[in-house]
């Protein structure tokens, strides 16, 4: 893990384990169902997940403290797939034209940050950064996509140029919370923060994305975030544990989808199961 922060009191990492990706989803619930967010319905497993958290690109980014290792916040990505994006139910449209000009779409899920956290500002910072160069230099994201309450839409286009580019919706997954979708160009961002670079020019909102663009050229940083991203794909145990068992996410899949995501991963033993688990439950499927 890298570290940062006052006292380097902070270490980001991407979760490869189980353990990692558990502690994560029960964040999130408790985030969700706090009742003042109202995300989240009761769960008897605690945690808040779904099929996109099972494709074996799905990128997750965690921030422990030093000392405690207990988690402070956290960011997932998912990647444009067989599944598409988690936002596309709410905004077909919009995905149907950036896929029309081959765009190479991540959709920003899941980020959250602990109650008690300090320092969010730089903890935000540094999550972006990771997920920035994930996206860019490992998975070649043209955008990032997120869904955000519109009482942070200013933070989002003044600090992080983001863009608005969907109307005001409710969001069923979110027991119909309003919710805004805004996209980041990612290569827009990379060539007006590399022509600042080029021309010395200090531009605030740009200064985040300059640093970005330097990262990428550090061989050594994105070689070990790649040799991360190509751990986190879950294993046959960690599929089985959290789709069938904690929820019966694979049982409601539509079979021929898990057979598409079988094909993604790397792992024999996944891909197998993956692939035994479509068969068991096609009869099924076609029945209901």
């Amino acid at each position: 893990p890298f570290v940062f922060g006052i006292g380097e009191k902070y270490e980001i990492d991407i979760a490869c384990d189980l353990k990692s990706k558990m502690e994560v989803y029960q964040l999130m619930y408790r985030l969700y169902n706090n009742p003042e967010v109202g995300y989240a319905t009761e769960d008897s497993s605690q945690m808040w997940y779904s099929l996109f958290n099972a494709l074996a690109d799905t990128t997750t980014i965690v921030v422990r403290d030093v000392l405690s290792k207990k988690l402070v916040a956290t960011l997932t990505m998912v990647f444009d797939s067989v599944l598409g994006l988690p936002f596309e139910e709410s905004y077909p449209e919009q995905m149907a034209m950036l896929r029309s000009k081959n765009r190479r779409c991540a959709e920003i899920i899941s980020l959250g940050f602990e109650d008690t956290v300090r320092g969010s500002n730089e903890i935000l910072i540094q999550l972006f950064r990771q997920a920035y160069l994930v996206a860019r230099c490992i998975y070649f994201a043209s955008d990032f996509l997120i869904k955000i309450k519109p009482i942070h839409a200013l933070f989002y286009e003044r600090n992080l140029l983001f863009e608005v580019i969907g109307e005001e919706v409710t969001c069923a997954k979110i027991n119909n919370k309003p919710m805004i979708l805004y996209r980041l160009n990612l290569e827009k961002a990379q060539a007006e923060a590399q022509n600042a670079i080029d021309k010395n020019i200090k531009l605030n909102n740009l200064e985040l994305y300059k640093s970005f663009v330097k990262d990428q050229h550090c061989k050594e940083l994105v070689g070990a975030l790649q040799k991360k991203a190509c751990c986190s794909e879950m294993t046959r145990s960690d599929l089985e544990y959290l789709f069938m068992q904690e929820k019966k996410i694979f049982q409601n899949a539509n079979p021929d989808i898990l057979f598409k995501i079988a094909r993604m991963y790397k792992d024999e033993d996944a891909r197998s199961f993956l692939q035994k688990t479509a068969k068991l439950f096609h009869e099924n499927y076609l029945l209901a």
